[in-house]
């Protein structure tokens, strides 16, 4: 028999994720990791200190020998703070972008768009989802380091870095994410809709060199006006129907873990 009187949450599912959500997650693992690694260094040291003081009382010492335990212990744990801090720098990075991106899509909101972010399954991550008028688009977001003024082109096959290609090839990425996603409204929605990939690098001046691509690559500023060249794709029962079981999935997604 339940216990009536036993207090609970009255929320009875999750909150909708947030920009950046998964990486401010592991920014906050990386910082609980650095604060272990900096007690396993305390700890040391006040063993070390420990032997010195014995010493000085007269009590029989290993200060030598805690002193190089703590020394090596010092140096391991520094080795793995520099470490995760050059990796909480990268999420950080790549939060802010998000975030970025983020903001510029809501404001799509009062052209008729749902705005979804930070949506996460099994294998897969989508930054950002739009559903709306002109159909459904889900959204890579790519925050990386410039120097200068360097510049982003894609000819509709190959993303090209200041000339280079970069080692991942985020038109792969964006291809999968939207696989996923037209397979996750033809079971839920009971639609057969044409999920348009976007990747968006914020900040960067992107020179996208064929018309309409299969993936877009843009910048977070040029995207809203892409958005309004497109014609209407879906009424507002299918648009209300494709999001109500996006935000479904994504409130309880947690609780069937």
């Amino acid at each position: 028999m339940k216990n009536k009187n036993k207090k609970r949450s009255p929320l009875k599912s999750s909150p909708l994720r947030q920009a950046g959500q998964s990486l401010s997650e592991k920014m906050a693992d990386i910082v609980d990791k650095m604060l272990l690694y900096l007690v396993y260094i305390i700890v040391f040291i006040f063993l070390a200190l420990n032997e010195w003081s014995r010493l000085y009382f007269n009590t029989p010492p290993q200060p030598l020998f805690w002193t190089f335990v703590a020394v090596i212990v010092g140096i391991y744990f520094m080795i793995k703070i520099m470490r995760l801090w050059k990796e909480m720098k990268n999420y950080k990075l790549g939060r802010d972008g998000e975030r970025i991106v983020g903001e510029s899509l809501e404001k799509l909101r009062e052209k008729g768009y749902k705005v979804f972010h930070d949506i996460i399954g099994g294998g897969f991550n989508i930054d950002h989802v739009l559903v709306g008028p002109g159909g459904v688009f889900s959204i890579e977001t790519k925050t990386i380091s410039k120097k200068g003024d360097q510049t982003i082109s894609y000819d509709g096959a190959d993303i090209k870095i200041d000339g280079f290609i970069p080692d991942r090839n985020p038109i792969t990425q964006a291809k999968g994410q939207m696989y996923c996603l037209e397979n996750f409204i033809d079971e839920y929605a009971k639609l057969k809709v044409k999920v348009k990939p976007v990747v968006v690098y914020p900040g960067w001046y992107v020179n996208q060199e064929v018309y309409d691509p299969e993936v877009w690559v843009l910048n977070q500023k040029a995207l809203p006006s892409f958005l309004e060249k497109k014609d209407i794709f879906l009424n507002q029962e299918q648009i209300n129907s494709i999001a109500s079981h996006i935000e479904n999935y994504i409130r309880n997604y947690r609780e069937n873990k």
